[in-house]
């Protein structure tokens, strides 16, 4: 990929921290996408310069891309020319999908939606009967969240708990398939330190991806389910 190409997101990727979390949600990407049906329409919230999106265009997916960024848009449709990209508002509360179509759903690092109930009635609503969502949920009850809330940032980043957002998916007619905690270590997003594979090495020994009640950030693929999901109160 051109240097000149790449969005800050995907320079930070290239980094030895962002290349760790990349590879995480790599992992639950290809193991969503392994519990499918085969390829059909998949729809990317918060694509940036789509580089979820473009895998699955690679394996044949069909792909609707939503940002509110009209810049990384662009680089997402000359990237994946048959995508179909939306520009969106950051006040819009409806996906621009219709019903029972979406089969796979990425919400990956947009952490001002993942606690928004809308978004799992909305989800609900668009994926097909069995359809998927994969999304990263940050986590206020975690050592980040504690340090977001000293800093009075935490509204924005860690507006919620995992347990809590845990219980709104399941009220929402969705059923958890994976769950996994990540981003334990001391790391800014851009970091290239040498110490970030010594960390990540003991964040596995120690098994703290399985304490995702108290982990920073949650990777989930949770499969729309019946019931109607729960209906949320006027404007959450």
């Amino acid at each position: 990929m051109a240097s000149e190409l790449m969005t800050y997101w995907e320079r930070c990727a290239e980094k030895r921290w962002g290349k760790h979390l990349s590879e995480f949600e790599h992992k639950l990407v290809a193991y969503a996408v392994s519990m499918t049906r085969g390829p059909g329409a998949a729809l990317e919230i918060g694509c940036e310069g789509g580089r979820w999106s473009r895998l699955l265009a690679e394996s044949g997916w069909g792909i609707t891309c939503t940002d509110v960024d009209e810049k990384v848009l662009e680089v997402c449709q000359a990237r994946i020319p048959k995508a179909k990209c939306i520009l969106v508002k950051p006040t819009d509360k409806e996906l621009p999908v219709r019903s029972n179509t979406i089969r796979l759903m990425l919400c990956i690092e947009v952490w001002e939606l993942a606690h928004k109930r809308w978004l799992f009635a909305e989800a609900h609503r668009a994926l097909e009967d069995g359809g998927l969502l994969v999304i990263t949920c940050p986590n206020r009850l975690s050592w980040r969240g504690t340090y977001s809330f000293l800093r009075g940032t935490a509204g924005k980043w860690y507006p919620g708990t995992y347990s809590g957002w845990k219980r709104k998916a399941q009220e929402s007619g969705f059923e958890i398939l994976m769950e996994e905690g990540y981003a334990w270590c001391p790391f800014q997003r851009a970091s290239d330190s040498r110490w970030v594979g010594i960390l990540t090495r003991l964040e596995i020994v120690l098994r703290l991806r399985y304490l995702t009640v108290v982990s920073p950030w949650v990777g989930v693929v949770v499969q729309k389910t019946q019931p109607a999901p729960y209906i949320p109160p006027a404007g959450t």
